[in-house]
């Protein structure tokens, strides 16, 4: 965080903002995540963001660029000061696929909670202030008519998207949307049996072949699918390394495809998994192959091959992993 001192007089429209990057020690350029309207000569201080605070410093603005997101400032950093991305890992979160896993997405456990609470209410077993709202069925409202979607129930009307996201017009939206299977839900005869018989309809089954261990290569798989692991690019991206440059080449950044497919140091161990791949998978398959799909092939293989065919290929890749040593060794920073 970077902020003005109390006793400026001639305050600005931003007197706080953080920083978009990690200012290292003896740098002395701020750059920031939004647009200042501060000046040269201006005062600023950059927050601790160690645990001592006394890790706080001052510096006097030398120049403003950038439309006011970077400054030139004067002395250099004599502390490392944290940037914006450093903090939490709520980047990682939406990367991650969770279907793979066996996980339900957090709209489907919503869903579910959602349900069994209309369950609840259309079988009086909340208070009466929540069963008064439940509307009726539509067959129940029009009489004699015999209509296709007699079962659904009513709709709720609204005017704004508010109240139409809202708790129970979206789950009579989602209640009636749904094919029979759900509704047959609605005849369990307890609550429990309800949300037992709902959680088998949501039910996925996990990817067999990410409980494949050998050594720690799992581990290192896991975290370069994830974008976490000790390749140069991912800590450049958190900001833990000052350059992305593949250490062991210096022809490009370090990225999962850099280390897979590219770089010359790993040239053996890539030579053997391709190998494997033409030993292993039939001739039109390997035709239609491109970097990208031998990529998504390393890393989370092909829901369209057979799960042995799928397993050989995890095992080769952390066979790959194991073989290039790539993360038993130092970083450079």
């Amino acid at each position: 965080m970077v902020g003005l001192p109390s006793h400026v007089t001639n305050i600005p429209s931003v007197t706080h903002v953080e920083l978009a990057s990690t200012m290292n020690v003896n740098s002395d350029t701020m750059v920031l995540a939004t647009p200042v309207d501060w000046l040269k000569d201006d005062k600023i201080i950059a927050t601790s963001t160690s645990l001592t605070p006394k890790h706080a410093e001052e510096f006097t603005i030398v120049s403003v660029a950038n439309g006011g997101k970077l400054l030139k400032v004067t002395p250099a950093a004599k502390y490392r000061h944290l940037g914006k991305s450093c903090f939490g890992c709520i980047q990682v979160a939406m990367i991650c696929d969770f279907k793979p896993l066996g996980w339900n997405s957090l709209d489907d456990r919503r869903s579910m909670a959602r349900r069994i609470l209309l369950y609840k209410m259309n079988h009086n077993l909340v208070p009466d202030y929540l069963t008064s709202l439940m509307p009726q069925t539509v067959g129940a409202r029009v009489g004699s008519y015999v209509l296709r979607n007699a079962g659904d129930l009513t709709g709720i009307r609204t005017k704004k998207s508010q109240f139409y996201l809202s708790f129970l017009p979206k789950t009579i939206r989602e209640w009636n949307n749904n094919e029979s299977a759900w509704r047959g839900l609605d005849f369990a005869p307890l609550v429990d049996s309800f949300r037992s018989r709902y959680k088998k309809l949501l039910h996925r089954s996990p990817n067999k072949c990410y409980n494949i261990e050998l050594e720690n290569g799992n581990v290192h798989h896991t975290r370069l699918r994830l974008g976490l692991s000790h390749l140069r690019a991912h800590l450049f991206q958190y900001n833990l390394i000052a350059n992305p440059v593949c250490q062991f080449c210096d022809l490009e950044p370090e990225t999962t495809g850099h280390f897979i497919l590219r770089c010359p140091s790993f040239h053996a161990p890539r030579t053997n998994y391709l190998l494997g791949l033409i030993a292993n998978l039939d001739m039109d398959y390997i035709n239609d192959l491109n970097d990208e799909k031998i990529l998504q092939l390393f890393l989370c293989g092909d829901l369209d091959l057979d799960d042995r065919t799928n397993e050989l290929l995890f095992t080769m890749a952390l066979t790959f992993i194991n073989s290039s040593k790539r993360f038993d060794m130092r970083i450079v920073r």
